[in-house]
């Protein structure tokens, strides 16, 4: 899942949204029983070039990231951003170790763009509801809620607003994937995913490049 995303983010220049969203499609149509590691090692891949310019830093990150969800199954159970998480710690570990760690991109620039807050939060409460109605799966829903928007935000606002949109809708989407029993109502979701989008919105100068940092948040 990690080598996956990795190639079709920076190859094949897809985009980290649609390429982990992609790759995360792939675990409940072909491998159900595996979709959860695939879908976390997607994270992983998430990173960029600019962090990884080795494949086998790659490859620790996404080992270090299954090694962590293996051993952590009953920790966190049903909060959604737990497999994000456990990419983020691959992702920042292997760049630890291979020296191309960044906390603050000085370029980055914050954007006061409420429609920033907006899709996070569509995000959360789409997957949540998709996942509760029918009954599809947190990460089928997570997945083609991102691939939807990470083709189509883009066209419609053009550049890099749509790709920081649909960037905020993917990880609004980790909050929706929470089960309906740690959030039983719906002012837990909104409340969730509103304090997701403010943290969101203020880390967008950190851990730039890494991968899992949207589930972390």
């Amino acid at each position: 899942g990690t080598l996956l995303t990795f190639y079709i983010n920076n190859s094949l220049e897809l985009g980290g949204v649609v390429s982990s969203s992609m790759v995360g499609l792939l675990g409940p149509i072909f491998f159900p029983k595996l979709q959860r590691a695939i879908f976390c090692g997607s994270f992983a891949g998430m990173a960029s070039t600019m962090i990884f310019t080795n494949v086998w830093w790659v490859a620790l990150a996404g080992i270090l990231s299954g090694l962590l969800l293996a051993f952590s199954r009953e920790i966190y159970d049903g909060f959604g951003g737990k497999l994000g998480a456990s990419g983020f710690f691959g992702t920042v570990t292997a760049s630890l170790l291979a020296g191309e760690f960044i906390l603050t991109n000085e370029n980055v620039v914050l954007k006061s763009d409420i429609n920033i807050a907006f899709y996070f939060i569509i995000g959360a409460v789409i997957t949540y509801y998709v996942n509760k109605i029918n009954k599809t799966g947190t990460v089928l829903a997570s997945s083609a809620i991102g691939l939807i928007g990470g083709l189509i935000l883009p066209i419609v606002y053009g550049g890099l607003t749509g790709v920081s949109y649909a960037v905020a809708l993917f990880c609004g989407t980790f909050v929706g994937m929470t089960i309906i029993d740690r959030l039983t109502t719906e002012f837990y979701l909104f409340i969730s995913s509103f304090m997701g989008s403010i943290i969101y919105f203020y880390s967008q100068v950190n851990f730039v490049g890494l991968g899992g940092k949207l589930g972390t948040t």
